[in-house]
């Protein structure tokens, strides 16, 4: 059965150009549609249209969702899947080259914290949209699929702005909070349990988590909870009787 249903454009990897557009593409995926386990050798950068799904990666799993999006490195082994209930859509641009390293690291997205975030306001799926409008190997072709490729990066850097210079230990903290609070939802929160586990005051994880989400911790689990519960109801819909048909 056909767990996807893609469209993507793939070059020749040519590691001595300073950056170089491996492939992109746009895929409507499956309910639990799985890639990888798999390893590659160039960068590649997913971004969600719709829909919601899981990434795991470095031991860690995120659970990600329309208006994110997220980094894979090379020499990583990574699994992502689609949501069963609500699978989702993205598009995807893969690149690599002597300055790749430093354009990620410039944009403030790495292997340790590979997720980011977009406003409403930012469409960075259209610059992508548009390589696959123009995406032979003809010269002027390949110009303007690395100008997009540029305007990509520009945005996704706009985005991660505000994070720049401070991501590497708040958004971290936050992150490891997040997934303590999706994996035990079910059970009632204790904050004093939770920053003992995350090795920080009480009161500085409250505000820097409601800094980073807009939520305190203890709403958080509140709607995780509910979208489980969601989930549930759409998986078991109640039974109907059919004679009233």
């Amino acid at each position: 059965m056909l767990m996807e249903n893609a469209f993507y454009v793939e070059f020749p990897t040519l590691e001595t150009e300073d950056l170089h557009v491996n492939n992109f593409g746009h895929s409507v995926t499956k309910p639990c549609h799985k890639y990888g386990p798999a390893v590659r050798n160039f960068y590649l950068i997913h971004y969600i249209l719709d829909g919601e799904g899981e990434y795991f990666s470095n031991n860690n799993c995120y659970k990600l969702r329309k208006g994110q999006g997220f980094l894979i490195e090379p020499d990583y082994q990574t699994v992502y899947t689609s949501d069963a209930v609500n699978p989702w859509t993205y598009v995807w641009v893969g690149f690599s080259g002597k300055k790749a390293k430093d354009i990620i690291n410039n944009i403030g997205i790495c292997q340790d914290f590979p997720i980011f975030t977009c406003t409403d306001g930012q469409h960075p799926e259209k610059y992508i949209e548009d390589m696959l409008q123009h995406n032979n190997a003809s010269h002027d072709e390949q110009y303007r699929q690395m100008a997009m490729l540029y305007l990509f990066f520009s945005c996704l850097a706009k985005a991660n702005k505000e994070h720049t210079g401070e991501r590497t230990k708040d958004n971290v903290y936050v992150m490891h909070a997040i997934r303590y609070i999706q994996n035990h939802y079910s059970e009632p929160l204790q904050i004093e349990e939770l920053a003992r586990y995350i090795g920080l005051n009480r009161s500085y994880l409250s505000t820097l988590f409601k800094k980073h989400t807009g939520l305190s911790p203890s709403k958080y689990r509140i709607q995780e909870q509910s979208k489980s519960e969601d989930n549930r109801r759409k998986l078991n819909p109640p039974h109907r009787d059919r004679s009233r048909c």
